[in-house]
Order: structure tokens, then C-alpha cells, then sequence
């Protein structure tokens, strides 16, 4: 994946680890633990798609591959804090680290992908809440093990879930990111890949959520995205990207901790300085989630 829309797909992994990731929604629960105790979770996902344009490029140039990715996850959930009878609030620190393998241009595209995240969660009543987080991360080239880049980002979100049935909710998020990056690496597509200056992110989605069993094992998932990236240092200096993405997944829960999925998605890139493109990937991805 072009870096500019795979560090997208990243941010989503990250900002929603609380809920559950593009992977999976799998939770193991145990009904006799405290409410109030610290708690550690594990996780682990495998992920195979195939896209029609792995570079992201115009489609004059655009290229077919196969995908895999892999990922293993630490969280440490603090306690729920009862700040007032107004809000809530809720500490929590993720570690994550993703591998990605592709079939065409692996050499450039290889990549390994390492996360720090701190965060916390502002609950207030009617279903609404405030997340402010912190998170370095960083990517290197699997081929070289030269790091591409690492950058420092702190943001805040806004969320509301509105329930539409016994079954079934929708869930806006809105989020405000900046990124200080440090590109180690100059890659050779240089105009294509966007990870080069320090950006300003503003995002916008919506997701439903539907269980159509009465067990809740399997859950149909339709989403849409768009995201504005401002870029404010050089050699982007002045740069906007706009990013439009959609897609549907379909997920089944085998067990409280295990589940499967499947996923058709579609982006757009509108850019001031690049040729826009689009790309279609679709695949399936297996994810664990297991609570101390």
C-alpha cells in the first residue's frame, strides 16, 4: 500500500483499539472480574487481501497484488475513574506491532510497523465521548531494515453511538490528529508516498452495526470515511489530501475470543500536488482478543 492511505488504515487500527480494530471484534470476558481492576488483554490478527492498485498510483500505472499482514497486541486498562455524576474516566496504554508481506513490490513495500499508544477515555452520559491520546510509532523496510520513519502524534476525538434497535447502533467518530514525523528514508516514488512533513489530519466517519442472530455471533458492518491531510513543512509545504473511503465487512464470532471476517473496501484520493487515484481491496482476516 501506498504509505499515505496504509498510515489511514493504521490511525483506524489505533484510535478504535478500544472497540474493537479492523481485524476483529473478538473480547474474552470474565463475568466474576471487578469493574474497577486493572486489566491486561492480548491480541493477535492475520489479515489476506488482494488490492488492485498496490502503489496507490493513477490507473495508467496502477498494479494488482496479494497481500498479507500480521499483528500482535498489548493493552493495559487502567480503572474507571468516576470523576463527577457527569463523566467518567478511563486510562489505557496499547503496545502493537504489525507485519506486512507483499506479492508485488516487496522489496519497497515490506514493511514493519511499531506502536506505542496513551490514552484516555472522557465518558459522559447519553452515549458521547472524548478520547485525548499520545502515540509514537514507526515504520521500517523489512527488505533493508532501514527505518522509513518514526513520528510522535497527539489527538483528539469525538464519538457518538446511537442505537437503532435491540441489535443494531451507529457510531460517529470525529478526530483531530498531528503528526511531527522524521522520514529516515527517502523513498523513490517521492510525490506518491505523503509520510515526508509534519501533518494536520481531520477525519469524519460512520459505521453501523447490525447482529442479525440472536446469539450476536454474526455482525454486518458498512462504513464510510473521509479524511482531510494538511501537510505544513517541506518538501510538502501547503499540500491538502483528501481521502474518501467505504467498505463493508461481515464478521462471525466463533468463540468469546476468536472471530472471522471478510471485507470489501474502496478508496479515492483527491490531491492538489499527486495524481488522484482509487483502489478496491477485498479479503478476510482471522483476530483473537483474549482478557487476563
Amino acid at each position: 500500500l501506498h504509505l499515505s492511505l496504509r498510515r489511514q488504515r493504521q490511525m483506524c487500527i489505533r484510535d478504535s483499539s478500544s472497540i474493537g480494530d479492523s481485524q476483529g471484534y473478538s473480547t474474552k470476558t470474565k463475568q466474576d472480574k471487578k469493574s474497577n481492576a486493572i486489566e491486561i488483554s492480548g491480541s493477535a490478527g492475520l489479515r489476506s487481501y488482494m488490492t488492485n492498485n498496490v502503489l496507490r498510483s493513477a490507473s495508467e500505472f496502477q498494479e494488482s497484488s496479494g497481500v498479507l499482514e500480521s499483528n500482535l497486541g498489548l493493552a493495559l486498562t487502567g480503572k474507571l475513574i468516576q470523576a463527577t455524576d457527569y463523566f467518567t474516566l478511563l486510562p489505557r496504554l496499547d503496545l502493537m506491532t504489525q507485519w506486512a508481506n507483499y506479492q508485488e513490490q516487496s522489496e519497497l513495500l515490506d514493511y514493519r510497523f511499531a506502536l506505542a499508544k496513551f490514552g484516555l477515555a472522557v465518558g459522559f452520559p447519553r452515549d458521547w465521548s472524548v478520547g485525548l491520546s499520545w502515540d509514537y510509532n514507526s515504520l521500517s523496510n523489512m527488505e533493508s531494515g532501514e527505518e522509513t520513519f518514526h513520528a510522535h502524534s497527539p489527538s483528539v476525538s469525538l464519538q457518538k453511538i446511537i442505537p437503532t434497535s435491540e441489535s443494531a447502533f451507529v457510531m460517529l467518530d470525529s478526530m483531530l490528529r498531528y503528526s511531527y514525523n522524521n522520514q529516515s528514508v527517502t523513498l523513490p516514488a517521492l510525490g506518491i508516498y505523503a509520510d515526508s512533513g509534519n501533518t494536520l489530519q481531520s477525519s469524519f466517519s460512520a459505521t453501523y452495526l447490525l447482529s442479525f442472530d440472536n446469539q450476536g455471533r454474526w455482525i454486518l458492518m458498512p462504513r464510510m470515511a473521509i479524511n482531510r491531510t494538511y501537510y505544513d513543512k517541506e518538501p510538502n509545504l501547503g499540500r491538502i489530501d483528501y481521502l474518501f473511503s467505504g467498505g463493508i465487512s461481515l464478521m462471525f464470532q466463533w468463540t468469546d475470543w476468536l472471530g472471522a471476517q471478510s471485507f470489501l473496501n474502496y478508496a479515492k484520493m483527491s490531491s492538489e500536488s499527486i495524481p488522484d487515484f482509487e483502489a478496491w481491496d477485498f479479503g478476510f482476516a482471522l483476530s483473537g482478543n483474549y482478557r487476563f
